[in-house]
């Protein structure tokens, strides 16, 4: 799946949570929280291996470790520098 369907799917997803559980900036956090594990991809311009895309893509941001580690991250930053001020609800 590409980055561009996952966010479609993430925001379709953000849209189907009723209102009082998503919040204001809902949508946005679960489209960004569906694209972030293809963050791995900024590695592979650093690395000269020509087959570093299928070695290193889907590695630790697809795991279950990755999402402990970047869910949280990302629902700091919105709670942050957002307008919803409830992190359980980002998180």
């Amino acid at each position: 799946m590409d980055t561009v369907s996952t966010a479609i799917g993430g925001a379709l997803l953000g849209r189907a949570l009723p209102a009082n559980r998503r919040g204001p900036v809902g949508v946005a956090v679960v489209t960004l929280a569906s694209v972030v594990p293809d963050t791995d991809i900024i590695f592979e311009a650093f690395n000269r291996d020509p087959l570093a895309g299928l070695t290193s893509h889907r590695a630790l941001t697809h795991s279950f470790l990755g999402a402990a580690l970047l869910g949280p991250f990302l629902a700091l930053i919105f709670w942050r520098f957002g307008k919803d001020k409830n992190y359980g609800r980002l998180l």
